[in-house]
Order: C-alpha cells, then sequence, then structure tokens
C-alpha cells in the first residue's frame, strides 16, 4: 500500500523511527496496530456495559409486571435457548 503523508509528518515518523531504531515502516505499522486494537476494546467493553444495563432494566420491569408470571416465563425461555444455542455449538 502507498499513502501520501504531508512532509512535515513524514519527517515527525522518520525522526521518531530513527530515535526507535527501526524502520519506517515497521514505526507506522506499530502505530497502526495499536491504533485499530483500541476500537474493539473500547467497543466490547461499551457492548458489554450496555448489555448489563438492559439486562438489569428488564429484569426490574418484570418484576413490577402485573403478571407476576412473565417474569419466570421470560427467565425460563431464555434458558432453554441457550441451551439450544450450546448444543448446536453456537458460542455467541
Amino acid at each position: 500500500m502507498t499513502i501520501y503523508l504531508p512532509e512535515d509528518i513524514q519527517k515527525r515518523i522518520e525522526a521518531s523511527a530513527s530515535l526507535s531504531k527501526k524502520s519506517k515502516s515497521q514505526f507506522v505499522r506499530e502505530i497502526l496496530e495499536r491504533w485499530s486494537d483500541v476500537p474493539d476494546i473500547v467497543d466490547q467493553q461499551e457492548l458489554h456495559n450496555r448489555s448489563i444495563f438492559l439486562e438489569l432494566a428488564t429484569d426490574a420491569l418484570l418484576k413490577g409486571h402485573p403478571d407476576k408470571d412473565l417474569r419466570d416465563l421470560v427467565h425460563s425461555t431464555y434458558r432453554e435457548r441457550l441451551q439450544r444455542r450450546r448444543a448446536r455449538g453456537e458460542t455467541r
């Protein structure tokens, strides 16, 4: 891949790579690898946090629902579906 970088950025990369005793390609590759890992970590953590919130909020709504059997029905249905997915070898 060939990309255009303004001269000032090229000079900063050359100087930083030289100080790090790395080639320019290796230096830029390491920056891109670190940068590309961060969004996945953030997205996964955010997804996990939202999942916990939704689980707690849903359970609270079910506890307050006039149909007192609804919460148990939702929980048992969830367990059954989870068991079927595991039996099929699905992990997500």
